[in-house]
């Protein structure tokens, strides 16, 4: 666990929750392959160009991800960073809970490889490369329900309530006036009915990701460096560890709003 800490706080990446056992390698994979494994699955929501304008979005009146930004929500990499080959084949095969996006189970690992790599060609974000896969995924402590009172209180601190509500329900004095990067109106997140339609993941530790990396282009900041108050004088492997342990306080406390 702190060696996973460690990867995130030295730049490396965050953890990741349903890491893949092997994952592909998107830059050794054809990219003619990808084009048309796009335009066959992709392109209907996402557009030929990848804009997010396919007719079926369209059609259904939700925003598909406009690849050509380059802002993706889902990645065990650090704000500002472009997500891994892995984070991108994990959106292939879980898809994004609570979306249109649903797992596209009839590709093969070397299809989903590479419409990640011709993926990765639409946006400006990938232009000085990425990398590979993410750190390997960190235990939660056990159990994590002592954690819930401790992460109750710094829930409040970080005021999280603003966005999602004093009881998680995203109805925050702030819900109302949140806008994503491109100015549309966004909903946060209700940790008390939706529990199981997390975008990034319904595992601990896809939600343990979330809080340390932030979900660009939206409103969902990284709490990595919040979470680091009242660590001066500490060594730089007992502050990774606090923050490490205040981030599942957090989650064992969303958690519990559920139950």
């Amino acid at each position: 666990m702190r060696a996973a800490a460690a990867a995130f706080f030295l730049g490396a990446g965050v953890v990741a929750g349903g890491r893949l056992a092997a994952p592909a390698r998107a830059q050794n994979a054809p990219l003619e392959l990808g084009r048309k494994v796009f335009e066959d699955n992709c392109a209907k929501c996402h557009g030929r160009s990848g804009k997010g304008d396919g007719p079926d979005a369209k059609r259904l009146g939700f925003f598909a991800r406009d690849f050509t930004f380059g802002a993706f929500k889902c990645r065990c990499t650090p704000t500002g960073q472009p997500p891994t080959d892995e984070d991108l084949m994990r959106t292939l095969r879980v898809g994004l809970p609570g979306t249109p996006m649903v797992p596209v189970t009839t590709l093969t690992d070397e299809q989903r490889a590479a419409v990640v790599a011709y993926i990765k060609t639409l946006s400006k974000a990938f232009v000085n490369g990425n990398r590979a896969a993410c750190p390997a995924a960190p235990v939660p402590p056990r159990p994590l329900a002592d954690l819930v009172n401790e992460g109750k209180q710094l829930y409040e601190k970080m005021q999280c309530a603003k966005c999602h509500g004093v009881g998680g329900r995203g109805n925050g004095p702030s819900a109302k006036s949140l806008v994503d990067d491109w100015k549309r109106s966004i909903k946060p997140y209700d940790f008390v009915s939706e529990q199981n339609m997390l975008k990034c993941g319904n595992d601990d530790r896809d939600l343990f990701r979330t809080l340390t990396t932030g979900m660009t282009g939206s409103p969902m900041p990284s709490f990595s460096d919040a979470l680091a108050f009242d660590t001066a004088g500490l060594g730089d492997g007992a502050r990774r560890d606090l923050v490490e342990h205040r981030v599942w306080a957090i989650v064992a406390y969303l958690r519990s709003l559920s139950k």
